[in-house]
């Protein structure tokens, strides 16, 4: 047959059948790998490097090294508006428009023996979504009381915590705004506080608008607002401006820029003086905007 029959009609052949039997999953990759000469060897070692890099790890570690593993995770806790779907709940009080959830985020795994510490893996993207867990997600308004509910049911379940036992050598594999609402409230008084901070804003969105195209802290519909990632990298790209704009001083925004920077390079960072110069950043703001609640998140 292979005589016979090209084999680019082979495959198309082998992934239609694939598709009519409902592996719709090996048909796209038939159909992927024979898109050029070189993709099927591309596939084969990708597929190879994402099999073996577990095992390569634990063969540079030594039998206590693996009994004194320690992964190191963040969690948090949060709310998002959305938009509402045509679905039926059994309970009628239920509402979808806005969803809390709590996350865990795994960080880093490391060995850890009298105090000798060895890095066998770390979270290249600390705070993006990308390795981001959910917990628990409820339909919930986030408020003061469901935080602390949240907080504490968590803290229980780390509390009551079990040992879980894992196969290593098994054919499986391991995978393992900041927002300046500053402004707004700079310098306003009791009486007319409300007015101040709604002009304030007005303002600061209007001349981000005009000056940098940037629409900031406007509600979107359905969900959240319009500060996102790129906002924020927009925002920073330009202390300068920033500062202008939202009369914040120059020097605290640089500061912040380089914490952030330094936060999701995916890079090994010397952890005391990226300490020291955390703790600079915050005095520098609590000097300046101590009488500003910073955000707990």
């Amino acid at each position: 047959m292979r005589r016979q029959v090209a084999v680019d009609q082979l495959a198309y052949a082998a992934s239609v059948s694939q598709q009519t039997s409902g592996n719709t999953a090996a048909s796209k990759i038939i159909k992927a790998i024979t898109a050029s000469p070189t993709q099927a060897k591309r596939f084969r070692k990708a597929n190879q490097q994402k099999r073996f890099a577990i095992q390569e790890v634990l063969d540079q570690c030594t039998q206590e090294e693996m009994e004194y593993m320690e992964l190191i995770t963040k969690w948090g806790c949060d709310d998002s508006q959305q938009s509402q779907f045509q679905q039926t709940f059994f309970d009628i009080s239920s509402d979808d428009s806005n969803i809390f959830q709590s996350s865990l985020v795994p960080l880093r795994l490391q060995v850890n023996i009298r105090s000798h510490k060895k890095i066998l893996w770390q979270n290249p993207t600390p705070s993006s979504t990308r390795f981001c867990r959910p917990i628990r997600i409820r339909f919930l308004h986030e408020i003061v009381d469901i935080t602390k509910e949240e907080i504490k049911y968590v803290e229980d379940q780390a509390k009551d915590l079990r040992e879980t036992k894992t196969e290593l050598f098994t054919s499986g594999y391991l995978r393992p705004y900041y927002t300046f609402h500053i402004n707004y409230l700079w310098k306003s008084g009791k009486s007319d506080h409300f007015k101040i901070v709604k002009e304030t804003k007005e303002k600061i969105q209007k001349e981000f608008k005009d000056r940098t195209r940037l629409i900031v802290d406007m509600p979107k519909a359905g969900f959240g607002n319009s500060n996102s990632g790129n906002t924020s990298t927009r925002f920073f790209s330009d202390p300068k401006t920033a500062a202008k704009i939202t009369g914040i001083d120059l020097t605290l925004i640089q500061k912040l820029k380089i914490i952030l920077e330094a936060l999701s390079s995916g890079h090994k960072i010397d952890e005391i003086k990226f300490t020291e110069f955390a703790k600079e950043t915050a005095r520098l703001y609590t000097n300046l905007y101590g009488w500003h609640q910073g955000c707990p998140k």
